[in-house]
């Protein structure tokens, strides 16, 4: 039960599991009752959230040859792929 709730599974969703629909012909022992639940009627675990989306980098100018332009890097780039492009191919 302690691994649900570490989970993200809430109080009432483990309470319902556990205590919902108990047998009509009643219950001999508790801890037989409660561990047969544990087991049997595992509550479904939420899913984890999905990470954030990465942040969006801001534009920066192309130290390229040519007209000033911008672009968005990836990393630490300081020419855009046309330019990186045009000098590897000038290389």
């Amino acid at each position: 039960a302690v691994k649900w709730l570490e989970g993200g599974l809430p109080e009432g969703d483990l309470r319902q599991a556990l205590l919902a629909d108990p047998p009509e012909t009643g219950v001999r022992s508790a801890v037989g009752f409660l561990r047969h639940r544990l087991i049997q009627k595992c509550p479904v675990t939420p899913l984890p959230a999905p990470p954030p989306p990465p942040p969006v980098r801001e534009l920066v100018a192309c130290a390229g040859e040519g007209e000033e332009h911008v672009f968005r890097p990836l990393g630490d780039e300081t020419r855009c792929v046309d330019c990186r492009r045009a000098a590897a191919y000038a290389s």
